[in-house]
């Protein structure tokens, strides 16, 4: 196998959940992802995730109109749709409230003032970013969507209180499928672990998933806490340092294989499902730079410095 060109490559000064987990699928994957590939339309139901991110907090807090300043400072209005606009945003806000208060399961507080580890790329308050030691030369980096003391009957311990990462998503389907998935999953364990380095007060016991119903009718928020177990700590950087070693591996030689097992899920599990959105540059032609005008270059990357 013939070396690729790194020279637009941008090679990994630090190493994040999606990154491992697209190498981790493929390594030709990691390879475009890392030449900043990316699809050149701005996809509705990602700025729509991230302007409802944006005001969940303030849901949280009973703040519906905060909620929906912070959602407008985000969302594009041209790519409004039936599920998908200033409406549909206000109704989920309020379900999310009502579901927040009625079940009870965490107490949504800001991140704890020793927290290390900044960016100027925030979307709230309330968010947190890490830089976690794995063990490799460059460090496992990311950004958790909150935090919350635990109200549950989950026990610690340790005899401190109990601390959830909290992680929201938009999703057409909120299921208990959905919620399976998250359940033995990187970022459910990664980020709970990382969630125990950076701060002491707490014994974080897992990681609590708001999954928001996008639907141009129905409407419906689930609170579905994971609890961690100390073992899987440990599968986790087992994972991470084997999928880190082989990008950083690969980031020197320039090999970064193709996986054609991993173009679509009916090869891996047996069931139809999304391609893979690089698979034109590997199915239909031998170069890839041919295609590459078919995707829009992006360098945004996380600023991460320590605070003083």
């Amino acid at each position: 196998m013939n070396p690729l060109s790194l020279e637009q490559y941008h090679p990994r000064d630090y190493l994040s959940i999606t990154s491992l987990v697209k190498a981790s699928r493929c390594m030709r994957m990691a390879y475009y992802s890392g030449q900043g590939l990316g699809s050149a339309v701005e996809a509705a139901a990602l700025v729509f995730g991230s302007a409802i991110h944006a005001g969940i907090p303030h849901a949280f807090l009973g703040d519906i109109p905060k909620a929906m300043e912070m959602f407008e400072k985000i969302w594009n209005p041209e790519l409004q749709d039936g599920k998908r606009n200033l409406d549909r945003a206000k109704i989920m806000f309020a379900d999310c409230a009502l579901t927040y208060n009625n079940q009870k399961i965490f107490e949504l507080i800001k991140p704890p003032s020793d927290a290390r580890i900044i960016t100027n790329d925030q979307v709230n308050d309330w968010e947190i970013l890490f830089a976690l030691d794995i063990g490799l030369p460059i460090p496992l980096a990311g950004r958790m969507d909150g935090i919350g003391v635990n109200l549950s009957g989950f026990t610690t311990t340790s005899g401190k209180k109990g601390l959830w990462v909290l992680e929201y998503k938009t999703s057409s389907e909120v299921s208990g499928r959905l919620a399976a998935c998250c359940e033995y999953n990187p970022q459910t364990i990664g980020y709970a672990l990382a969630l125990s380095q950076v701060q002491q007060e707490y014994e974080v016991i897992g990681t609590c998933y708001v999954f928001l119903r996008v639907s141009e009718k129905n409407t419906e928020t689930i609170l579905h806490p994971v609890l961690i177990k100390e073992y899987h700590y440990q599968d986790f950087l087992g994972w991470s340092r084997d999928i880190g070693s082989k990008i950083l591996g690969a980031e020197e030689t320039g090999i970064f294989p193709k996986n054609i097992s991993a173009c679509s899920p009916y090869p891996m599990f047996g069931s139809p499902g999304y391609l893979c959105n690089y698979l034109p540059l590997c199915k239909d032609t031998p170069n890839w730079e041919e295609m590459a005008g078919l995707y829009e270059r992006s360098t945004k990357r996380f600023d991460l410095f320590e605070t003083q």
